[in-house]
């Protein structure tokens, strides 16, 4: 599986950050690359323990400035919502 994502990764990355495409020319590749990753999800047949498993093995990152951002806010009692086209679990995880 793994393999199999960051094949997707390769593919699909460069086109999200190519700021010579529009975001009208991304959204098909886009959609793409959302359809598949969670095509190659439901194959696996992932368990909750194995999803915390890979986002606790995994190298994402918050941009700039995130950690400081939620920090203050949780300082300060502000509610934090987030909204996510994907896995709630893996952004609970990573939280």
């Amino acid at each position: 599986m793994r393999d199999s994502a960051e094949r997707l990764r390769l593919k699909y990355h460069p086109i999200e950050i190519d700021v010579h495409m529009s975001v009208e020319e991304k959204i098909p590749s886009m959609i793409e690359w959302w359809r598949s990753a969670q095509e190659l999800f439901i194959s696996s047949n992932l368990s909750r323990s194995l999803i915390r498993d890979l986002v606790q093995q995994s190298r994402m990152e918050l941009k700039s400035g995130v950690q400081e951002f939620i920090t203050e806010l949780l300082q300060s009692e502000t509610p934090i919502l987030i909204f996510s086209a994907g896995l709630g679990d893996v952004i609970e995880f990573f939280l």
